[in-house]
């Protein structure tokens, strides 16, 4: 994943939740969500 840390999850592959081989041409699909403090105090 382009937003996880190498210490963790170098090569991770989604669908086996483990480390994949460094030399296949996968990457760990991620997504981050987020909420600006405006949308919070329009509610």
């Amino acid at each position: 994943s382009f937003l996880c840390n190498e210490q963790y999850c170098s090569r991770y592959i989604v669908g086996t939740r483990s480390k994949g081989e460094i030399n296949t041409g996968t990457n760990h699909l991620g997504f981050r969500c987020v909420k600006s403090p405006s949308q919070t105090a329009a509610k």
